[in-house]
């Protein structure tokens, strides 16, 4: 009886549920990556999945990939939300660094030392800077290394 499937198609089935799979994986299984004899298995795993074709080979080194990924996407979400510091903690001064650190107090200017209105010699009236030459620039001559002018039209040519 001859089988439904061969070797190289049960692994790209295998390979496309490891990788449609990977968000359903523990933790625990995805933790055992970070040693180097479980980086190692699945490097062999994916090396040894070439002998069975281009196809099956990429499409486990994918699944491979896509497991590092998926475990570096759960180490950062997991520190995030770990290290999060609240409202409070942010508003928080921080802490001296060393013994003889002072921090005054800010005291905010009053309103009579700092007034929002204009005083009695103050216009409305400016004068552009640098805006006199604006419609008198000149072209500058250059020549490329063929001695082509470049500031003739090209279009009359």
């Amino acid at each position: 009886m001859k089988d439904l499937l061969g070797k190289d198609q049960v692994i790209i089935v295998a390979a496309l549920l490891w990788a449609l799979g990977l968000p359903y994986f523990p933790d625990a299984a995805l933790q055992l990556l970070d040693t180097l004899l479980g980086a190692f298995v699945l490097l062999l795993v994916a090396v040894l999945s070439l002998s069975y074709g281009p196809v099956p080979g990429v499409l486990t080194l994918c699944a491979v990939a896509l497991t590092f990924v998926e475990r570096n996407r759960r180490k950062i979400k997991t520190h995030i939300l770990d290290t999060q510091p609240t409202l409070d903690q942010q508003l928080a001064s921080a802490p001296p660094q060393s013994a003889e650190e002072v921090h005054p107090q800010f005291d905010a200017p009053t309103e009579e030392d700092v007034p929002f209105v204009p005083k009695e010699d103050a216009t409305d009236d400016f004068e552009g800077v640098g805006f006199s030459s604006i419609d008198e620039k000149q072209v500058i001559p250059t020549v490329t290394p063929s001695g082509a002018d470049h500031n003739t039209n090209a279009y009359n040519s």
